[in-house]
């Protein structure tokens, strides 16, 4: 955390409602920046910390897509992808790196990089298995699939 929580007032299913400010990011990151801002409510949502050695023992998490930082926000952010998690409900497939796009009506492609082919098309709250780009190495992945 970049700094002490902060209490605010929030929109939640149309209603205000007491929650807090949460200044999140790495170290050395201003608090100013909106992209660290997360509002947290205390009747909905969680927050965990993850460490280096925590993403280091396992990357894969299975999550909403929406989990999955940038999807829908900024552009196509690069993920490992898993499959889903109910073709897959014990764990990750086979790992391959995929961009996350969104395409019409909610509905959301993850892309081969190199071919463009679509390996999934579903809506962001579809629960699948990722990790971050960053473990693609670690996943046995060649490092050029992953530019």
């Amino acid at each position: 955390m970049l700094r002490p929580p902060l209490a605010v007032t929030t929109q939640r299913n149309g209603q205000a409602a007491r929650g807090w400010r949460l200044f999140i990011g790495p170290e050395g990151t201003d608090p100013a920046n909106r992209r660290t801002w997360l509002k947290l409510s205390p009747d909905a949502g969680t927050l965990e910390r993850y460490t280096e050695d925590t993403w280091l023992r396992s990357p894969w998490r299975r999550t909403e897509l929406r989990a999955v930082p940038h999807v829908g926000v900024h552009g196509a952010p690069r993920i490992v992808f898993g499959g889903t998690s109910v073709a897959h409900p014990h764990g990750p497939a086979a790992p391959r790196i995929v961009q996350v796009a969104y395409r019409d009506h909610g509905i959301f492609t993850l892309l081969d990089p190199q071919s463009g082919s679509v390996q999934l098309a579903c809506r962001i709250t579809t629960k699948v298995h990722w990790a971050p780009l960053r473990a693609a190495r670690a996943l046995g992945l060649s490092a050029r699939s992953a530019a």
